[in-house]
């Protein structure tokens, strides 16, 4: 899954890795969640989490964009 990311031209491999790590801290955190739920706060998580990293290195906020994503994933 993550090489085919790589390959695919202009997504950032590095916010995907930390939006998807946020992602997990949050839904392995919220135990009164049923497994659909998580699954759903997962892909909603790790989307918000890329899309804001990928924002904020556009807007020039940061160079890098994998911490940025692991942050607004895990607080999304």
């Amino acid at each position: 899954g993550l090489t085919a990311t790589a390959i695919i031209p202009g997504v950032d491999v590095n916010a995907v890795i930390g939006g998807f790590a946020g992602a997990l801290l949050f839904v392995l955190w919220a135990h009164d969640l049923t497994i659909a739920r998580r699954v759903g706060y997962l892909l909603a998580s790790w989307v918000g989490g890329y899309y804001a990293a990928t924002e904020a290195v556009g807007r020039g906020a940061t160079q890098f964009s994998g911490l940025p994503a692991l942050v607004t994933a895990a607080l999304i």
